[in-house]
């Protein structure tokens, strides 16, 4: 059963890049709560990466495995320049829902919101 749950926000703004035959990369570092309380162990607690694809962008988010049993990823909030049209999980077991909106959460602004479900699938 999990006792605590903490929640990572993912702030970034992303930008269409037009890359000819080359993939472009980045790599954001969570190091920083904005709520909830911190997580035990060492920092960067988890780790998004997005890579150009054919035909898109790819999102990869890695729990790092420092944090002590128990605790997980909720949610993933995003900030793009332009509101994606549409989202392909894979069929990712960990994915419980997308929402495409405009919001606020912890004083901030995001247009995507991605829940994970707490528990192995």
């Amino acid at each position: 059963m999990l006792r605590r749950s903490i929640m990572l926000f993912g702030i970034c703004t992303v930008a269409t890049l037009f890359v000819a035959c080359a993939h472009a990369q980045i790599n954001f570092f969570f190091t920083t709560v904005r709520t909830g309380g911190t997580p035990s162990g060492s920092s960067p607690w988890a780790t998004l990466t997005m890579q150009d694809i054919a035909g898109g962008v790819q999102i990869t988010l890695d729990h790092n495995a420092t944090s002590t049993s128990g605790q997980f990823i909720s949610e993933l909030n995003l900030l793009f320049s332009r509101v994606p049209t549409s989202f392909n999980t894979l069929s990712d077991p960990f994915v419980s829902s997308i929402n495409l909106r405009n919001y606020i959460d912890a004083g901030m602004s995001f247009n995507a919101e991605i829940r994970f479900k707490v528990a192995p699938p």
